[in-house]
Formats: structure tokens, sequence, C-alpha cells
């Protein structure tokens, strides 16, 4: 029998580091990816960024607070994280009609993703996953991150986890302006895009620097998620 390195080395298209990374992860994290392989058909998180971002929000698991994200697509990562801090309420932000058009602040290839791509997921698709997981409760807020955002913010919640997936600078800069205020001390800001999108991670860097923000970016060495931890409240 094939092990199972083996078997990940013969795939298509996979570079040996991420075959490495990948059986690493499921190694040292069998909880996180237990649960990963639970709900990976409702999100496009490759295995290996998935299962460590899973792994970053156990470490903060003593955090009270909701756990809140940003883009959640088909709600597979919302449930997946709601499984690690079980008992939370969940708050899913998504449009649910596809992507905002870029803006200058991004790149040409955010240009042509948005008019190919449309990625639009439903509701439902999102509601049922959510049933499945372990939510104390959660919400779904439907709409533009401009006007749903906001809104949320202006009920003072209280954050544990939150995760932008949002892609581009207006959707990253406007989730950091009114959620990130209201993360607990201690809470973490998983940043999906970091490296995929080039908007998201100006959009990082202006608001840390608007705000006089002291909290480093952080990345993770095998499945390099990429996050912030909140150091004091405000």
């Amino acid at each position: 029998m094939r092990s199972r390195l083996a078997l990940m080395w013969s795939r298509p298209n996979v570079r040996a580091g991420e075959v490495v990374a990948l059986y690493a992860l499921r190694t040292i994290h069998p909880r996180e990816t237990h649960i990963y392989r639970r709900y990976r058909t409702h999100t496009m998180l490759p295995e290996a960024r998935a299962i460590d971002n899973l792994a970053v929000v156990r470490k903060h698991v003593h955090v009270s607070g909701d756990i809140v994200e940003c883009g959640t697509w088909k709600g597979g990562m919302s449930a997946a994280m709601a499984d690690v801090m079980p008992g939370r309420r969940s708050v899913l932000f998504d449009s649910f009609e596809g992507l905002p058009e870029p803006t200058d602040q991004d790149s040409e290839r955010a240009q042509t993703l948005y008019n190919d791509s449309p990625l639009v997921a439903s509701e439902t698709e999102a509601e049922l996953v959510m049933q499945r997981s372990r939510s104390r409760a959660y919400e779904i807020r439907k709409g533009w991150f401009e006007t749903t955002v906001p809104a949320f913010a202006a009920e003072q919640p209280r954050i544990a986890v939150l995760r932008l997936d949002g892609d581009w600078y207006e959707s990253t800069m406007t989730c950091l302006t009114h959620l990130f205020p209201l993360v607990e001390r201690g809470g973490v800001v998983i940043i999906d895009d970091y490296y995929d999108w080039p908007g998201c991670t100006r959009a990082v860097h202006h608001y840390l620097s608007q705000e006089d923000r002291p909290e480093p970016i952080v990345s993770t060495r095998l499945g390099r998620t990429v996050w912030l931890q909140k150091y004091t409240n405000g």
C-alpha cells in the first residue's frame, strides 16, 4: 500500500514543498484536519491553509467574543471555526452576489477575476452548513460590506476571531476600520488574501499605519496563514 505522503506527491501540479507542508500540518493538527474534511466542499481554501487557519483559531480559544467572517462563500470556514470554538455566536458577511468591482488600489489581475469569475454562492448553502456546526447561534448578514459591516459595528459586539476574505482593498479596509476596534484584547484577525491580492496587502498596511497600531503582521511557516493578534482594546 502506498503511503499517504507518496499519494500526495503523485498528484499533478503539487510542489514538493507543498506536499511536505500538508503532510506535516495533517500530522501536527489532526483535530483541525478532521474538521476541515467535514466542510471541505464548502470552502475554496486549499487544505493546508484551511488546517493552518483553524490551528491559529484554536490558539485563541480562551478569548471571549464572537466569530466573525467577512467573505464567507458557502460558509465552510465559518462552520469549521465554530467547531474549533464551540458555543460562540458566529456572524457571516457576504453579498451572495459575487465580488464588488476592484478599484485603482487593486491589480489588473483583480479586474480580470472580477470580469471572468463571479464566485457566487447562495445564502441557503451557508445556512445549511452552519446548521451542521457547533455554533451556539449564527447570523448571516447579506449585502455589500460598505452597508452591512458599519451597521453591525454600531451594535458594539465583542469579537474573538475576525477572519477577512474580501480580496480587494476597499473590502479589507472597510472591515478593518469598523471591526478591528471591536476585537477583544488577545483576539485574532486572520487576513486570507494578504499574499494573494495586492489591494488587500495595501489595505492592511494603510490601516495599521494610519491608526498607529503596534501589532506585527505574523505569518505561519507551513500554511502561510497571515494574522494579527490584538494587543490592546480599542
